[in-house]
């Protein structure tokens, strides 16, 4: 899968709308070998309601700090890729491809 099926895929996702709860994330994270639990005791987890300038604030801060960050915000400009940064630097196209390729054969229904 290359960036823009990646984005393809994405968007597609998007008709099936909103559903709130967490039943879909813990059968994602399932999937996916449950990813979360293989953070290291000082990991944080930040959120904010619409201010990714807050959040690229706070992860500045905490890098000066000698302290590996990544972050998500929400929406993009003009690739998906902007949403994701590790430490200062967006991920990468073919990152973001082979996490979403990776993500992918989880049904839709999650």
């Amino acid at each position: 899968m290359n960036l823009r099926q990646a984005e393809e895929y994405l968007l597609d996702l998007e008709l099936f709308g909103m559903r709130f709860g967490l039943d879909r994330m813990h059968k994602l994270m399932t999937a996916l070998g449950m990813p979360q639990r293989r953070f290291r005791p000082r990991s944080t987890w930040w959120a904010t309601n619409g201010k990714s300038s807050t959040v690229r604030f706070i992860a500045r801060i905490i890098e000066r700090h000698g302290i590996r960050t990544g972050s998500y915000t929400s929406p993009h400009l003009a690739s998906f890729t902007e949403r994701v940064e590790i430490g200062e630097e967006p991920v990468s196209g073919t990152d973001f491809a082979a996490a979403v390729a990776r993500a992918a054969p989880t049904p839709p229904s999650w």
